[in-house]
């Protein structure tokens, strides 16, 4: 039974990713509207307001999407991307909708989880208490960075619904590499990433299991990793590096080239995020050329333009809205989402 009239938003950076979603919902049938409009308003003095709704939400079924990363384009920041989001989930709230469902593909602060220093605040719980405060009920994202985030969603009785990446990874990576999928050692960067690599390797008949090791301090200019390692047999063998994420790509590239002093064949990495921040761009590119790596794989939960693709021939973008669109049709209809998991 269907928990009132399917709606979906978008927030302005949102959008790109909403409307995927919206194009499987409706040729699925499940959406008749599809993504709607809405109005924004910038002000002189420097405030923001979302307004204008065509239609009624009350008693609706709402789902708003949202980026939780900073839109090169419009020039706005993280911090920008959830207050807009908390906006307008407060405006559906004021407008009686039945439920509230925030999506972000990539969840903003999800490594801000625990203090470092004093004084520090806990980031990822401040967004979820707010998100909460905001009238939102429900959160839809992939690949946390830490487990342990969605129970700072559980405390505050918010439903969260992580998605998995690795879904539509290993479909895509079952079709390009055929059987020398097999022959792969799948291997994180550190300790905490060890789960996700194990979960890639016992999906792989014949693949093998390496542990990435990393020393790390924290002083006044940020985190220092002080020495890398890999724990695991890789010589002779490709390796694939799973994480949640590139930013920078730093901690990446430092595994990959010990991977390489150990004897590995060739690298590949496979991350849900593609941030590529600051100058990773250019380094991953450059590692591309010198031969440290042979390609990357990611996926739409961070907007990539047409030109970044093409520039980056390597980079293979696989798109997250098919297995969003399945989850959020589950969720409307009341059924359980654990059998859209199937591999």
């Amino acid at each position: 039974m269907p928990r009132g009239e399917l709606r979906l938003f978008a927030c302005r950076a949102g959008r790109h990713f909403g409307e995927r979603v919206a194009d499987e919902l409706l040729s699925s049938g499940c959406s008749k509207r599809g993504l709607e409009v809405y109005s924004f308003k910038e002000f002189e003095c420097g405030e923001n307001k979302q307004h204008g709704i065509l239609e009624s939400v009350r008693g609706a079924d709402v789902y708003l999407f949202q980026s939780g990363s900073r839109d090169l384009k419009s020039g706005t920041s993280v911090d920008d991307q959830l207050m807009e989001l908390y906006r307008f989930a407060n405006g559906m709230e004021n407008a009686n909708a039945g439920s509230i469902t925030a999506i972000f593909p990539y969840l903003p602060y999800s490594r801000q989880d625990k203090i470092w220093e004093r004084g520090e605040p806990y980031s990822a719980v401040l967004t979820a208490a707010l998100l909460k405060t905001s009238g939102v009920n429900r959160v839809i994202t992939a690949d946390l960075h830490a487990d342990q985030i969605r129970g700072f969603y559980s405390a505050l009785k918010m439903h969260m619904e992580p998605i998995h990446a690795s879904y539509v990874f290993l479909d895509e990576l079952r079709k390009f590499y055929s059987k020398r999928l097999n022959d792969f050692v799948f291997a994180s960067t550190d300790a905490g990433g060890g789960e996700r690599a194990k979960h890639y390797q016992k999906k792989v008949p014949g693949s093998g299991l390496a542990f990435g090791s990393k020393i790390k301090s924290y002083t006044a200019v940020g985190k220092v990793v002080e020495k890398v390692d890999v724990v695991g047999d890789v010589s002779g063998r490709d390796v694939m590096i799973v994480e949640d994420m590139i930013d920078t790509g730093g901690s990446l590239l430092r595994t990959a080239e010990i991977a390489k002093k150990k004897g590995a064949k060739s690298i590949v990495i496979v991350a849900a995020h593609g941030l590529f921040s600051g100058g990773a761009e250019r380094k991953l590119g450059r590692a591309h050329s010198d031969g440290l790596i042979e390609r990357i794989w990611c996926t739409d939960s961070v907007f990539h333009s047409r030109d970044f693709l093409h520039n980056n021939s390597f980079i293979n973008e696989v798109s997250l809205a098919p297995l969003f669109s399945q989850v959020i049709q589950k969720l409307h209809h009341g059924d359980g989402v654990s059998e859209v998991y199937r591999d």
